[in-house]
């Protein structure tokens, strides 16, 4: 927890890495990059990279998961949004919110 002995698990292809969350039950990650725009996921050891949300996606920047689901917040759109963990199933939770900065399971 002192950050010795740290490794790094996802180092290509991700550069403004705004949300980041532990999925501990499914043994996974999930991070929103703003760059790119898009929500990914991989097992904690980082195999298995899944892009999940590839498209309509303009700043995000908070994510969280909780159960089968996850949330996250869009500076762009100003909106909490919810998907399944596969991608599927998006849905617009909130909008018109003056930059929504974090979101909490």
């Amino acid at each position: 927890m002192d950050g010795s002995n740290r490794k790094a698990i996802i180092t290509k292809d991700t550069d403004w890495p705004n949300g980041l969350a532990l999925d501990a039950d499914g043994e996974r990650i999930y991070w929103a990059d703003a760059r790119y725009h898009v929500i990914e996921s991989a097992k904690i050891d980082g195999s298995d990279r899944r892009a999940l949300v590839v498209k309509g996606l303009p700043h995000p920047f908070a994510l969280t998961v909780l159960e089968d689901e996850i949330y996250w917040t869009d500076w762009h759109t100003r909106s909490v949004m919810a998907a399944d963990k596969t991608g599927k199933r998006r849905r617009t939770l909130l909008n018109r919110l003056h930059f929504p900065m974090q979101v909490h399971r």
